[in-house]
């Protein structure tokens, strides 16, 4: 789930700009016939590169990655998306000369690749071939939740769930520092079944009760299921059930 936090602090998401215009690097193409000395045909352009910043200022979040136990990022995670508001695919790099390597991006500008410690250390340029002003990178939370496939039904653990919000309430604390008091608190997880069926809470006296629909938003409109963790009826829960489970997310009420 996409959450503007650039309305609390830019440590977390933001957009990247850079007026730095670097010469366009030049290749050469051999062509060689049979018997015939070798043909150098006109130098083909690779695309023009701009630096948008140094690697520890444009992947702030590794920051926040890196300074976090595994332990305590266990049930969520930051995904990263590098994007043209044309939605035209975009090329990252990472440092200089020969050492420069091509940050792979996947389906939507989702960005997988970590820095190593060293790399990051190191704080090397990094650059794009989107012209300036067309880029943007923006952060989405999404809770890691163990699910039981092994039975009739899916199953989830609400304790795990719980975790989850405790975890990334904790995170985004920590990244906005002296403004954590303004950061909205995480509560709930939205659960989509892929039948479209209400997924089942079974609370600790044998008591089961269907989840009720998201509030309002593309939630509602594609059938997710809420979970108040910190719903005083709630916190009786025990586990979830549900025919299949396709998809969890969080969300702000």
């Amino acid at each position: 789930m996409a959450f503007p936090l650039w309305r609390i602090f830019s440590a977390i998401a933001f957009c990247v700009a850079s007026s730095i215009a670097l010469p366009a690097a030049m290749a050469q193409d051999i062509e060689q016939d049979a018997g015939a000395a070798p043909v150098v045909t006109a130098p083909a352009s690779l695309p023009e590169l701009r630096e948008i910043g140094r690697l520890k200022k444009v992947f702030r979040h590794e920051k926040l990655r890196q300074g976090i136990a595994p332990e305590d990022q266990s049930h969520f995670r930051v995904r990263v998306f590098m994007e043209q508001e044309n939605g035209a695919p975009v090329g990252l790099w990472v440092g200089e000369g020969a050492a420069q390597q091509k940050i792979p991006l996947g389906e939507k500008g989702g960005l997988t690749w970590q820095p190593s410690k060293e790399l990051f250390d190191a704080n090397p340029p990094v650059f794009t071939d989107v012209p300036d002003g067309k880029l943007t990178l923006s952060l989405r939370m999404q809770p890691v939740i163990p699910v039981d496939k092994s039975g009739e039904k899916d199953i989830i653990q609400a304790a795990d769930l719980r975790l989850s919000t405790l975890q990334i309430n904790r995170a985004m604390g920590k990244a906005a520092g002296l403004v954590s008091f303004m950061v909205p608190k995480m509560r709930v997880i939205v659960i989509r079944d892929r039948n479209g069926e209400a997924p089942i809470l079974h609370f600790e006296n044998g008591e089961t009760q269907e989840m009720i629909l998201a509030e309002k938003g593309v939630y509602r409109t594609a059938q997710y299921y809420q979970f108040d963790t910190k719903g005083r009826k709630m916190k009786k829960v025990t586990h979830i059930s549900a025919n299949d489970i396709m998809d969890i997310n969080y969300y702000f009420k």
